[in-house]
């Protein structure tokens, strides 16, 4: 008999600096969990995590940067973190990795064959990861739009 492993993976979304979780996709409609996202992902580490997602929301809707909320979560956790939101260059994702992030997540980017071939090349096929987001039985890019 083959055994089935599921592996639970808590997310950190950061719109605004605060962690929050989005209703439908809307930033509009978000309910704030922690002001501070390093409160977030210590609690996740905490509690057992083996890895963290954390997505920058407003990169992934192109209406501002967390970075440095990502970045300070990186250096203070001991857990690895892999990101996503808003990577679409090749810059963007060697930033994170050289911040320490286990792995970098490419969504709408993914969908551009030369970004994403760069991307393993650069990184190997460990640190990089495909995201297809989907909406009402469509896929979903550029912050869900």
């Amino acid at each position: 008999m083959v055994q089935k492993v599921i592996k639970v993976i808590p997310a950190v979304d950061i719109s605004g600096g605060r962690c929050v979780r989005l209703r439908r996709g809307r930033l509009e409609d978000a309910t704030v969990y922690y002001e501070d996202p390093l409160e977030a992902a210590r609690r996740w580490e905490g509690e057992g995590a083996e890895l963290l997602h954390v997505v920058d929301l407003d990169a992934a809707t192109g209406v501002g940067d967390n970075r440095d909320a990502i970045k300070r979560i990186m250096r203070e956790v001991k857990v690895p973190v892999q990101v996503g939101g808003g990577i679409r260059s090749l810059e963007r994702a060697e930033d994170y990795i050289s911040s320490g992030a286990e792995r970098v997540i490419f969504g709408t980017a993914a969908l551009e064959l030369r970004t994403i071939k760069d991307a393993l090349k650069s990184f190997g096929p460990e640190r990089v990861m495909a995201a297809v987001d989907h909406f009402m039985g469509r896929v979903a890019v550029k912050g869900w739009k």
